[in-house]
């Protein structure tokens, strides 16, 4: 999750200046564009909106409009889990805190036919009615587990091993059984990466093609149904607690 990653930079760098590209670089992004909002000069005219094209010059901009806090917001709970799939599916934003005000920044992905990658635009608008405080998120590894041991018994009763193995490998790096990479704090970096591992939501060949039907055909397409929605809110919510609380 592109965004997820944009955060995690973001922390990084307001809590010790140091920026490192490999956590949001990847092959198959070409270029991101940040546009800011539009922001009002004196006698009510408006500047025209401030561009940056690269993501330490966009670093760069929260840290000179002072900053104060960052967060990763998503839904957890969608009508269609298979417009998820989609380069634009996905319902998050980027939410900025400031002292006086609170923006939030939307992505918009591009695929670029002639350079074969994927080019993001994000764009900072204001929040006219944010909530009282920052949201908070609360640890939820106990929940989690419990649905990808559930979920991993539906997908064996199914014959989907593939998943079942996905699943398992969700599970063992959420409960310390494999080594986990160093870029979050240890509980943090077991639930963001046990949620990559569990995200099997996508188009020809993911859990959301062929299971259901493999669901139907023996009487647990109802079970499937529970079990997926469960497990698509654990994931968002494994990550938003990942990436914003630490």
């Amino acid at each position: 999750m592109n965004m997820a990653q944009l955060v995690i930079t973001t922390k990084h760098f307001l809590s010790d200046g140091k920026y490192n590209p490999e956590i949001i670089n990847a092959s198959y992004i070409g270029n991101i564009k940040y546009i800011f909002q539009e922001e009002k000069k004196l006698f009510g005219l408006r500047r025209k909106r401030e561009r940056v094209t690269s993501t330490l010059a966009w670093l760069n901009q929260l840290k000179e409009k002072n900053i104060e806090d960052i967060k990763l917001l998503a839904k957890d709970v969608v009508n269609d889990i298979n417009l998820t799939a989609f380069s634009n599916g996905l319902d998050c934003i980027i939410v900025c805190f400031y002292n006086n005000r609170v923006t939030y920044w939307t992505k918009k992905w591009s695929f670029d036919k002639e350079k074969k990658h994927w080019n993001i635009k994000y764009t900072e608008e204001f929040y006219p009615n944010p909530h009282n405080g920052k949201p908070k998120f609360e640890d939820r590894t106990k929940n989690f587990a419990e649905t990808l041991k559930s979920i991993k018994g539906l997908a064996e009763e199914i014959d989907c091993n593939n998943f079942a193995n996905c699943f398992q490998k969700a599970l063992d790096c959420l409960l310390s059984e494999v080594e986990i990479s160093k870029i979050l704090p240890s509980k943090n970096q077991r639930l963001f990466d046990s949620a990559q591992y569990a995200a099997v939501f996508g188009g020809m060949g993911s859990w959301n093609d062929s299971p259901p039907y493999m669901a139907q055909k023996k009487g647990l397409r109802e079970e499937y149904d529970t079990l997926t929605n469960q497990l698509y809110r654990e994931i968002m919510l494994a990550c938003m607690y990942a990436v914003n609380e630490w």
